[in-house]
């Protein structure tokens, strides 16, 4: 009898995972397992995923075996539902790296929190004490927006380089790339707003200039909103 119910859930859960169904599961494990990944690297203290100190990676499989378990119920198997919930984990991957990955990880986040704010005030302060105070915050965007598109630039060298390097035995290229993404998205967004945000105050400070073009546009300007 034991042999009987083995054989009909294995065939029942076959089933389930080669049934288009299954990818939609997968898809879903997946990304509950990437932002788990993302919040152990982050150093959160509710994350699923566990990175023990010898650099071993394991996930958690609640969520494609609670979903077999309702695919069996919905199939008929009526003892399905007596299936206790099952947080089963097995190891993903192990590699030092991954250690060294979050303690960088957390050292750059630490550090980005007051080094922008120090900058920003070495900033201030050096247009304040020129003697061109247009001049100064004119070179001063000009500036952050080269270094900010310079960055933006490393970004995508270090994506390729990522992706590159990981063997996929290890992971896929796709999950590396999606790995890499989700890890700098906030990175990328901010360069991207300062990157506008330099740009408009070197133009703000040229258009406000003695020079032949600043003040043509300054007069078409105040001649087109008197007009209006």
């Amino acid at each position: 009898a034991a042999e009987g119910v083995r054989s009909l859930v294995s065939s029942a859960v076959e089933r389930v995972v080669e049934s288009p169904q299954f990818a939609q599961i997968w898809e879903t494990a997946l990304r509950e397992t990437h932002s788990r990944a993302i919040a152990v690297i982050q150093g959160d203290p509710n994350a699923m995923l566990e990175l023990s100190d010898d650099g071993t990676l394991s996930i958690r499989l609640q969520t494609v075996i609670a979903e077999v378990k309702q695919a069996l119920t919905a199939q008929g198997l009526g003892f399905a539902e007596a299936i206790p919930e099952i947080d089963r984990t097995i190891p993903l991957v192990t590699a030092d790296s991954l250690v060294l990955v979050r303690t960088v990880y957390q050292l750059a986040v630490t550090a980005g929190t007051w080094r922008p704010w120090i900058v920003l005030g070495l900033v201030a302060a050096g247009v304040a004490v020129s003697v061109d105070r247009r001049r100064a915050a004119l070179w001063a965007g000009a500036g952050f927006a080269i270094s900010l598109l310079l960055l933006a630039a490393g970004l995508g060298i270090g994506r390729r380089f990522f992706v590159g390097t990981v063997s996929p035995s290890i992971m896929p290229s796709a999950a590396a790339d999606a790995l890499f993404g989700q890890l700098t998205a906030l990175i990328s967004s901010t360069v991207l707003a300062l990157v506008v945000l330099s740009l408009a105050v070197a133009f703000g400070a040229w258009i406000a200039g003695p020079s032949r073009a600043a003040l043509a546009i300054r007069g078409a300007a105040d001649a087109g909103f008197s007009a209006v």
